[in-house]
């Protein structure tokens, strides 16, 4: 088994509502860190585990899509909190649907699981691990 993974960083502007802290009521921007891994059942023919080059294009792609953004304005939160866990969810979809978009289907074979992690500040992230699933089957 194999891992390879990138990091990044974006800004976006949310606010939450509900039972939080006052100050999460008003919107508010966060800078925050990226790590993106997959975990690789094998090697492709030249030695790599999935190209990483491939990996920085799709990070930076949803970055500058993000940047700036009001999370809470997007379609995909509607009727979502913009937790820092959905946040890694609506990460995770649009990686996913980058990286199976860039692959031939026999690289995306390769693939078993993928996870993002957020981090809001030094001291703070969050999660999602999944098994990897090609949209084509």
């Amino acid at each position: 088994m194999y891992e390879v993974g990138v990091t990044g960083d974006f800004s976006a502007i949310h606010h939450m509502s509900g039972d939080v802290p006052p100050e999460e009521t008003v919107p508010h921007q966060h800078n925050y860190q990226l790590e993106w891994n997959l975990w690789i059942k094998s090697l492709d023919e030249r030695g790599y585990s999935i190209d990483i080059s491939v990996l920085e294009s799709i990070r930076d792609e949803l970055a500058l899509g993000l940047k700036g953004t009001v999370l809470n304005d997007l379609d995909w939160f509607a009727g979502r909190t913009t937790s820092l866990e959905s946040l890694c969810d609506h990460v995770f979809e649009k990686l996913h649907s980058g990286i199976s978009e860039s692959l031939r289907e026999h690289d995306l074979q390769r693939i078993c699981r993928m996870e993002v992690r957020i981090w809001e500040h030094e001291h703070a992230w969050a999660g999602v691990d999944k098994d990897f699933v090609s949209k084509q089957e």
